[in-house]
């Protein structure tokens, strides 16, 4: 027999999906001391404390952000019900659900998406970016399937989830040709130019400071940005020099709007990693495609090219 209620589970999730009580009851047409009531009701079914209100709003507590992940999970799964029975149920399409960290280049979710099509050209891919955090969140509620990232995500997410390295890609040290030429000298003309670096928890981070360290070269620091994409932007604004990814850094290198700082390879790469919980083959329908994907765990070359 279930004795929990539901109606109380959906207004604490809107509540703190709201911010506050003030708005939720607004968002769910109820009157304050009802829905506080309601509330209170689902505190006393836990035996917990879920909620701290004060003039900044409705804060959770420890064990409130326990419950809000299983609502996460459960109302999740009803809105794909409704999406599915709108749909109708023999024609809904199977949908896989990617995460993907701000910091992979895109080519490398282009590859994954093409080895999700040549796995099972019936499901459909949905992508969601965002930071390690939001998507490790994502992933812990199953609103994600998979993760694609440049840190293994499982080591947050406990053993319920694995963490497979998919390849790595070479960095390089570009800059825009007006930076390029006051760094006469590589690696010891870093010193003479800004540097534009990815956030201080990012591995690349750290391992392009041990790379400057060993090389005596004390970085100037322009900018911290974890979105590959931006800091290829700033670099080509001619704000500093960057350590890019190869596939983002390419197109840029053979236009000249970016020039490479070093004649061969720098040795840096960085690691890709596909995260996935470990009972992924049970969702139904999905088999081929999670198949495919569990065949990238090769630590293969991902920049698309041999010279890095």
């Amino acid at each position: 027999m279930i004795n929990l209620n539901y109606h109380h589970l959906y207004y604490f999730w809107t509540v703190a999906r709201m911010g506050g009580i003030s708005a939720a009851a607004r968002e769910l047409n109820l009157a304050q001391p009802t829905l506080s009531a309601q509330l209170a009701a689902l505190e006393r079914r836990c035996g917990r404390k879920l909620l701290v209100r004060g003039p900044w709003g409705a804060r959770l507590t420890p064990e409130g952000e326990a419950v809000l992940q299983h609502c996460r999970r459960i109302f999740e799964a009803g809105s794909q019900l409704e999406a599915d029975i709108a749909a109708g149920l023999d024609e809904a399409p199977r949908s896989l659900r990617l995460g993907a960290h701000g910091a992979v280049p895109r080519a490398v979710v282009m590859q994954i998406l093409d080895s999700i099509r040549a796995g099972d050209p019936a499901v459909r891919s949905i992508v969601a970016s965002g930071t390690p955090e939001g998507i490790a969140d994502r992933m812990e509620s199953r609103v994600l399937d998979v993760a694609v990232a440049t840190l293994d995500l499982s080591l947050r997410l406990g053993p319920a989830f694995r963490g497979r390295e998919i390849g790595t890609i070479p960095l390089v040290f570009v800059a825009a040709p007006s930076v390029a030429r006051r760094a006469r000298r590589f690696p010891e003309g870093l010193s003479d130019v800004p540097m534009l670096l990815r956030g201080p928890d990012n591995p690349v981070t750290k391992r392009v400071d041990q790379y400057l360290r060993a090389h005596g070269v004390k970085p100037r620091v322009e900018a911290e940005v974890d979105d590959a994409e931006l800091l290829r932007a700033l670099a080509l604004a001619g704000r500093g020099a960057a350590a890019l990814e190869l596939p983002i850094a390419r197109a840029d290198l053979a236009a000249g709007r970016l020039v490479r700082l070093h004649a061969g390879p720098s040795g840096l790469r960085e690691t890709i990693w596909l995260v996935s919980a470990r009972d992924e083959h049970a969702r139904p329908g999905l088999e081929k495609a999670l198949a495919a994907l569990g065949k990238l765990a090769l630590g293969r070359d991902l920049s698309g090219s041999a010279r890095a």
